[in-house]
């Protein structure tokens, strides 16, 4: 009984080896014979072994060259991120200042057009009296030295701390300091 149960574990580990190494020694597993010797078996068995623990190392080798090569790019990528996260903060705050730079050019361009239609107004009121809106201003008004009124215009309007049209400052006298504009001219 014992010699046939070892028999019958033999035939039963060869068909198991079959199924799972079809290639691996195929031929010295169909070559033998029920009846084959057992050191046969091992022998057969003992190269299979060999053969598994072979493929195993090398597995082995190349999952740990695997893992290496996959490490290695998985820090250049985090590297790369790195990088790139750096170039993007450096370009998130140069927009911020881009922005800020627009807004205060925005601001000036705001106050300069402000100011020049303020300056057009007084060349403007210089070109034409204030009052008349008709002849050109001859009297000069001290203290702010605004040349606002024609002669006409000025004697209705000279009175005694009367505020100048054109900046609201108590006029305290004036002087005529042009006939016509056109007089240097000629």
């Amino acid at each position: 009984h014992g010699a046939e149960k070892r028999l019958v574990d033999a035939e039963e580990q060869i068909k198991e080896l079959k199924a799972n190494h079809p290639d691996t020694l195929a031929s010295e597993l169909d070559a033998l014979s029920p009846k084959a010797p057992v050191e046969a078996i091992q022998a057969i068995l003992h190269r299979i072994d060999d053969s598994a623990q072979k493929t195993a190392r090398v597995y082995e080798t190349l999952r740990v060259r695997a893992t290496d090569m996959l490490v290695g790019r998985v820090r250049e990528l985090e590297s790369d991120v790195e990088r790139v996260r750096g170039v993007n903060e450096k370009l998130v705050e140069e927009v911020r200042e881009a922005r800020g730079e627009s807004s205060r050019l925005a601001e000036d361009k705001s106050r300069l057009q402000s100011e020049v239609a303020r300056r057009e107004a007084i060349i403007d009121g210089l070109q034409s009296c204030v009052g008349c809106r008709e002849r050109q201003p001859t009297q000069l008004i001290r203290p702010c030295k605004h040349l606002a009124f024609c002669d006409t215009c000025f004697g209705q309007w000279n009175t005694p701390l009367v505020d100048c049209p054109m900046s609201s400052s108590t006029s305290t006298r004036s002087r005529a300091c042009l006939r016509r504009l056109t007089d240097g001219i000629r």
